[in-house]
């Protein structure tokens, strides 16, 4: 790396946020970073000052750092290469349960979430099995999220929703059919649609017709999305009232790639048809 490159790096990363001519630098030098050698560099150079920081911030009382911790965490996971983004997770994860300590985890192991100073670890854990699930790596994190739920079964992370997808893209059918029956149904969109798919790749023809039965009794818009029978709005929000359309958008903004990148499964829909 020249050393124009790297005065540019230097002045990036340290400089005042608010400085303008900073960020006019940046803009000027990334436009002509055609290989993208410069956004790489500078990608390592702030993995690492993130990994300085969060090494001071786990020397001392986790207590007194969970807005810290917090920080880095939302800064961390900027990083656009999620192999990268993966690795780094996990070493806070591995340095937050070395700090808390096996013996404190296991005390209260049931009662986690009911403690704020321990919200960093779990997020930092949620965190690390979105970055495998990116990386193409759900196995990596499915084990996270199954133990996730364990310690927090009200799921106040949101974690129900990225272990069903994680489990169709590992397309672990055993435990995604053990977890569905687990939640017996419920009336959400996502978790119906997720059981349609799940039964049609185990082979049950009669459970795939009861399960598109209910899933188009909760929420027929999703089928009408998924087979192109109505296009999707343009602005997706996240939620949306059961049984509409915006809680259909947003069941496919959840996992409507698995389901259409799924041949076997979208031919047997439109079948239904």
């Amino acid at each position: 790396m020249n050393d124009d490159i790297a005065a540019f790096l230097v002045s990036a990363l340290h400089a005042p946020p608010a400085s303008g001519q900073v960020a006019h630098h940046i803009a000027h030098k990334l436009a002509g970073d055609r290989n993208g050698q410069i956004h790489n560099r500078l990608q390592q150079h702030r993995v690492a000052i993130l990994e300085g920081q969060l090494k001071d911030l786990t020397a001392g009382d986790l207590e007194r750092d969970i807005l810290g911790v917090n920080r880095v965490l939302l800064a961390i996971e900027e990083i656009a290469v999620p192999k990268l983004l993966a690795t780094r997770l996990r070493t806070i994860v591995e340095r937050a349960e070395a700090r808390l300590g096996t013996p404190f985890l296991r005390e209260h192991r049931h009662r986690l979430w009911e403690l704020p100073e321990v919200h960093p670890y779990l997020r930092a854990r949620l965190a690390f099995a979105d970055a495998c699930e990116r990386a193409g790596r759900p196995s990596q994190g499915i084990p996270h999220l199954e133990e996730l739920l364990r310690i927090d079964p009200m799921d106040h992370l949101g974690v129900r929703p990225r272990l069903v997808r994680n489990l169709l893209i590992a397309n672990d059918l055993k435990r995604l059919g053990t977890l569905l029956q687990e939640m017996g149904g419920g009336p959400s969109a996502f978790f119906a649609w997720a059981a349609v798919l799940e039964r049609v790749r185990s082979g049950s023809p009669k459970g795939a017709d009861k399960a598109l039965a209910t899933a188009r009794r909760i929420n027929p818009y999703v089928e009408e999305f998924l087979t192109g029978q109505r296009r999707l709005p343009k602005q997706i929000t996240e939620g949306g009232e059961p049984g509409s359309l915006e809680e259909a958008a947003y069941t496919l903004r959840l996992f409507g790639e698995i389901w259409i990148n799924d041949r076997e499964g979208m031919y047997w829909l439109f079948r239904q048809r």
